[in-house]
């Protein structure tokens, strides 16, 4: 089963495959970052990360077509994080969230390799 599906960024960027490419290079570079941070609030205890970085995700998910679901994942995680509760919950919705987004890093790496590019962020200035 396919997670991402590309009707929406297509949508939004109609005939534009530089702009779907790129989005999906932003999200193979971003998304990791902010699951690392995410995972990391078990030691930091930042909880303004922690809802910034699981906001980002929902983003990034609803961008990427990937369903609803994982999106409310992330939109829980956020909650928690606003009303700084349930912090033993935590680590196993970002785990589940990072399995998740894992497999859809695999499936737009190979959208990309269609377009004949790598995951590295293209020159904008073309």
């Amino acid at each position: 089963m396919e997670l991402c599906n590309f009707k929406y960024l297509r949508s939004i960027s109609p005939n534009d495959e530089k702009f779907v490419t790129q989005m999906i290079q932003l999200f193979l570079k971003n998304v990791p970052v902010s699951i690392e941070a995410m995972k990391n609030f078990k030691i930091t205890g930042d909880w303004n990360s922690l809802q910034h970085h699981s906001h980002k995700i929902r983003s990034d998910i609803n961008c990427m077509g990937i369903p609803k679901v994982y999106g409310n994942i992330a939109k829980q995680i956020e909650e928690y994080a606003k009303l700084q509760e349930n912090f033993d919950l935590i680590p196993g919705l970002v785990l589940t969230l990072e399995t998740i987004l894992l497999q859809a890093y695999i499936e737009l790496e190979k959208e990309l390799s269609t377009y004949g590019i790598n995951k590295k962020l293209q020159d904008t200035n073309d």
